[in-house]
């Protein structure tokens, strides 16, 4: 273990004064503010359903493909196709339309077999 220790040491022989601490800032008095609105109870048109759909990569159309990498569009649900790019075996996976931003994790990484879709009843109702 090492431990190292600053020193500050002054050139002159004579005394220091202290620096004065300072004084300390008083908390602002309680502010009589009115409670925020109750949010609405939810609607039958916000609520959420959950769907899944499998995903077979091996079933997946083959968009573009590299020596190391490769592009698929696979079968979604509700007409939302799933757009998967792998290489360096990681994976990007983006939802209804592809995009130029790589996203994936930093390790090895795979998507599962099966994707759930949150859907509000107000969007896909």
């Amino acid at each position: 273990m090492i431990v190292a220790l600053l020193i500050a040491c002054s050139g002159g022989s004579e005394p220091v004064e202290p620096t004065p601490a300072p004084e300390p800032i008083a908390a602002p008095a309680p502010v009589d503010a009115p409670a925020p609105p109750a949010e609405p109870a939810p609607t039958a048109a916000d609520e959420v359903t959950f769907e899944y759909s499998s995903l077979d990569l091996d079933a997946c159309e083959r968009l573009d493909s590299g020596e190391e990498w490769v592009q698929l569009k696979c079968a979604g649900h509700a007409g939302v196709d799933v757009y998967v790019s792998a290489g360096d075996l990681r994976y990007d996976v983006d939802f209804g339309a592809p995009n130029d931003q790589w996203e994936s994790l930093t390790g090895f990484n795979e998507p599962g077999s099966t994707v759930e879709w949150r859907m509000a009843a107000s969007v896909f109702g």
